[in-house]
């Protein structure tokens, strides 16, 4: 094993405020993170064949966990499949790509390693994360969700729920909790914008608003590069949406003032 593999991290989180980086141990580790709720580090027996491949959080509670997801990076080196350790003997299994009230009962924290290794070689995808719980806010049927939406926008009501939503952050807290991987929302740019809970918060691909981007989102439950690109809208058409909103703007302000409107 090499000698930075034999690294390993905890973060001991005293507020929910506190930033939770992505914990790295080196290019040649696996990292899955194992979230501990009100309890210590455990010592490495029962762990021996994963211990220097996961990484320790502590928690006061699980809200905290679903809060650090947004800085949780998936990258090639860190596995989107994370552990919750309420007890030594209830321990569950989640993915940042699921729903946050969707897990695996593992048993006991002993069998974290079997599941590390299935992360390792690709089998984890055969495992069905089963819903637990779900928040008023779950959505149950398969739409898409579209965030601040304007009324003369909206359009196939079959295939989409429009929320309104404080912010941007807010619709991507809001996504942890549904089964779809991908949603729509409108910036105060006027654009729409495909969003991810499998991506950080501030990512986002500006998009052409229509009937077919709608129905191939609603085909595909999963993050799609391919369909992101094939409606990524130009530079060109940015300026001319940016043009289309001046002008929509002007004509709203001469029409108050020829109507005395203020």
């Amino acid at each position: 094993m090499h000698a930075y593999a034999r690294q390993w991290w905890c973060v001991e989180v005293e507020q929910m405020t506190t930033v939770v980086r992505t914990l790295y141990t080196s290019p040649y580790v696996y990292m899955n993170l194992v979230y501990l709720i009100g309890l210590e580090i455990p010592d490495k027996k029962g762990l021996e064949e994963c211990y220097y491949k996961i990484g320790f959080v502590k928690f006061d509670n699980e809200k905290d966990v679903k809060l650090s997801l947004v800085n949780l990076q998936v990258t090639k080196n860190t596995s989107e499949y994370y552990f919750v350790v309420r007890s030594k003997e209830d321990v569950v299994l989640k993915s940042k790509s699921e729903n946050f009230y969707r897990e695996k009962s593992i048993g006991e924290i002993g069998n974290i390693c079997k599941y590390v290794k299935m992360c390792e070689d690709g089998t984890i995808k055969n495992v069905i994360l089963e819903l637990s719980n779900p928040p008023k806010t779950y959505q149950k049927d398969n739409r898409i969700r579209v965030y601040n939406q304007s009324e003369d926008k909206k359009i196939m009501h079959e295939y989409v729920n429009y929320v309104n939503i404080e912010d941007e952050k807010s619709a991507y807290m809001e996504e942890l909790d549904q089964d779809r991987n991908m949603y729509l929302y409108v910036g105060d740019d006027w654009c729409t914008y495909i969003g991810s809970k499998t991506k950080e918060p501030n990512w986002s691909t500006r998009v052409k608003w229509s009937e077919e981007l709608i129905k191939e989102m609603y085909k595909n439950t999963e993050f799609n590069t391919e369909l992101c690109e094939k409606y990524e809208i130009t530079p060109e058409e940015f300026e001319r949406i940016k043009t289309e909103r001046r002008r929509y703007v002007s004509s709203l302000y001469n029409k108050r003032r020829d109507t005395g409107d203020k």
